[in-house]
């Protein structure tokens, strides 16, 4: 559902279904690679380089590469909006989830 609503251009529907995926399964990458997709789509830098940590931290290399990927090449042609924070969340210290709620 993610993925369709995502390449057509639905971003709020998209990230809502892959909220909803990573409710039941947290640790499913590629449901984590293609929300940081959405977000990148959205321009929101900051909350794909909270799903490439993710990413990094399950050891998902074939994602974590993707990803990185297209956020390098959205950073390039964005470079004023894409500035990295000065320090990056990492799911260690993360509190809530993808869509804002509260882990538990």
């Amino acid at each position: 559902m993610g993925y369709c609503a995502r390449n057509l251009g639905q971003l709020d529907k998209s990230i809502a279904a892959y909220d909803k995926c990573l409710a039941i399964k947290p640790d499913f990458a590629p449901a984590r690679e293609y929300l940081g997709e959405a977000y990148l789509a959205q321009g929101q830098a900051d909350k794909v380089r909270e799903q490439l940590a993710w990413l990094e931290k399950l050891n998902a290399t074939t994602e974590a590469t993707s990803l990185k990927t297209q956020l390098d090449a959205w950073v390039a042609a964005h470079p004023e909006s894409a500035a990295a924070p000065a320090t990056a969340a990492t799911p260690d210290s993360a509190t809530t989830s993808a869509s804002g709620a509260t882990k538990p």
